[in-house]
C-alpha cells in the first residue's frame, strides 16, 4: 500500500511538472516586450494624445501585461487588491505561454485605447510569428492568445469605470475674470485641456488632492513684488540667448502636437509626450542593465503608475489654483508682442506637468535601476535632436523641469514644487505597492 501511495505521489509530481513545463516551455527575450512598448509609442504619437491621456494609455496597457504575469508567477505579487478596484485575474490553464499571453493582453488593451490600431496589429502578427518560430504549437498559441484576450476584457471592464468616458461629456472650463487667473493663451487661445482630470479614479494615492502643494506666489503687477520678479526671471532667462538653455527647452519640449502656421496653412509636429519620454528613458535602462522580460514589465508598470497618479495630482493643483501663464503677464508688463520659445500649453500654470511627470517617474526609475548612472538618452533622436547625457535620473528630472523656465512657459515655484510633488507621489507608490514577496 505504501509503495502504491509513493507511486501516486510520484505520478502527480510528474503531471504538475509537465504542466509547469507546458506553461514555460518558451521564454521570450525582453526585447519582444519592448517592441510592444515601441508599437504603442508609435500609435500614441500618431494620434497626438494629450499627456494625461497618453499616460492613461501607457499605464493601463502595462498593468494588463503585469497582471497576467503576476497571476501566474509566484515571484510577483498581483496589483489586484493594491490598486483601487482592481480584481484578480483567473490563473491560466495548461498549454498557455504566459509571456505571449502577457504581450497579447498588453496589445489588446492598447488597441482599445488608441485610434491607430494598425501599429499594434502589425506587432501582433510579429508576435505570432515569433511564437511559432520559438517552437510553440498552434494549440499553445491559440490558448495563449485566448487567455490574453480574456484577461484584457476583464482589465478593460475595470478601465471603463475610471470616469474617463463620463468626462468627455462634461462642461468645458469657463475662464475666471479674477486677477491672476488663467486665461487662454496665444497664439491659438485654445480652451482649457482636461479640466476634469482630477475626477479620474486614482490608482494608488488616496485622492487627487493628497499631495496638493502650497499656493503659488500671490499675483501682483507691482514692480518689485515677488510675482513681478518671477515674471522677470522668465523674461531674462529667455533674453539671455543662452544656447544650451534653448537646447534644453527644445529637447524636453515633448509637445504631442504643436501647430505650425505659415500663411493660411496650419500643420502640426507630432512628438513624444512627457510620460512617453520617461518611458523611453526607462526602456533604455532596462536594455542597458539587462533586465529580463519579467523585470522589464515590472519596472515599466510601476513607473507608469507613478506618472498616472502624478498627473492627477498635478491637474488637481492646476485647476484648484487656476494660475496665470507667463506669456499673459509679460505681454502686459514688458512687450505686447513677447512670445516664449516654447508653445504655451492650454491649461493653468501651477504646477508644472513636466516637473511632476519627471519627479514621479524618476523616483521609481531610481528604485529599479540604482546602478544606472552616466547614461545617454536618445529618445529625441527620431525628432532630429541630439543625444543628451545625464549623471542620474534625478539630474534628468531636474533638467526636464528647468527646461520649462528656459522655454518661457513656467515660473520657478511651479517647477520646484512640481518636482517635489511628483517625488512625493513616487515615494507613496513605492511605500504602498508591493510587487515581490
Amino acid at each position: 500500500m505504501r509503495s502504491y501511495k509513493l507511486f501516486l505521489v510520484s505520478m502527480l509530481l510528474i503531471v504538475f511538472a509537465c504542466k509547469s513545463d507546458k506553461q514555460s516551455s518558451v521564454n521570450f527575450e525582453a526585447d519582444l516586450f519592448h517592441k510592444c512598448s515601441k508599437a504603442l509609442d508609435k500609435a500614441v504619437i500618431n494620434d497626438f494624445f494629450s499627456p494625461p491621456v497618453a499616460i492613461r494609455i501607457y499605464t493601463y496597457s502595462n498593468i494588463a501585461a503585469y497582471e497576467v504575469l503576476a497571476t501566474n508567477d509566484t515571484a510577483l505579487i498581483p496589483l489586484a487588491g493594491q490598486v483601487h478596484e482592481l480584481n484578480r485575474l483567473r490563473p491560466a490553464d495548461d498549454d498557455v505561454n504566459i509571456e505571449l499571453a502577457c504581450m497579447w493582453a498588453y496589445t489588446a488593451v492598447g488597441k482599445s485605447l488608441v485610434y491607430s490600431e494598425y501599429f499594434l496589429d502589425t506587432l501582433r502578427t510579429e508576435l505570432i510569428s515569433e511564437a511559432m518560430n520559438a517552437g510553440l504549437t498552434d494549440e499553445q498559441v491559440k490558448r495563449s492568445t485566448a487567455y490574453g484576450d480574456e484577461c484584457s476584457k476583464q482589465i478593460l471592464e475595470w478601465i471603463s469605470e475610471d470616469n474617463y468616458k463620463q468626462m468627455r461629456s462634461w462642461d468645458i472650463w469657463t475662464p475666471s475674470d479674477s486677477a491672476g487667473a488663467w486665461i487662454p493663451t496665444p497664439p491659438d487661445y485654445f480652451d482649457a485641456m482636461e479640466p476634469h482630470w482630477p475626477k479620474l479614479r486614482t490608482l494608488v494615492i488616496d485622492s487627487a488632492s493628497q499631495f496638493r502643494p502650497e499656493p503659488p506666489t500671490k499675483f501682483s503687477l507691482k514692480p518689485g513684488s515677488a510675482f513681478f520678479e518671477e515674471n522677470m526671471e522668465v523674461y531674462n532667462s529667455m533674453m539671455s540667448n543662452d544656447s544650451d538653455r534653448v537646447i534644453q527647452a527644445r529637447y524636453w519640449d515633448d509637445a504631442p502636437f504643436q501647430p505650425k502656421v505659415q500663411g493660411h496653412t496650419m500643420a502640426g509636429e507630432k512628438k513624444l509626450t512627457p510620460p512617453g519620454h520617461w518611458l523611453n528613458i526607462s526602456r533604455g535602462a532596462c536594455i542597458t542593465t539587462g533586465k529580463n522580460f519579467k523585470e522589464s514589465v515590472e519596472a515599466l508598470t510601476m513607473i507608469s503608475i507613478a506618472m498616472f497618479d502624478g498627473v492627477i495630482s498635478c491637474w488637481d493643483a492646476k485647476y484648484f489654483y487656476n494660475y496665470i501663464r507667463p506669456v499673459t503677464v509679460l505681454q502686459i508688463i514688458k512687450d505686447p508682442l513677447w512670445i516664449p520659445i516654447l508653445y504655451t500649453p492650454n491649461f493653468p500654470e501651477y504646477t508644472s506637468g513636466h516637473s511632476v511627470f519627471s519627479g514621479s517617474g524618476s523616483t521609481i526609475a531610481e528604485h529599479y535601476f540604482p546602478e544606472y548612472k552616466n547614461f545617454k538618452d536618445s529618445s529625441e533622436v527620431q525628432f532630429g535632436l541630439p543625444v543628451r547625457s545625464f549623471e542620474t535620473f534625478a539630474d534628468a528630472a531636474d533638467e526636464a523641469a528647468m527646461s520649462r523656465l528656459y522655454g518661457g512657459i513656467h515660473f520657478m515655484p511651479s517647477i520646484k514644487n512640481g518636482v517635489e510633488q511628483g517625488r512625493q507621489v513616487g515615494r507613496f507608490i513605492l511605500a504602498n505597492i508591493k510587487t515581490q514577496p
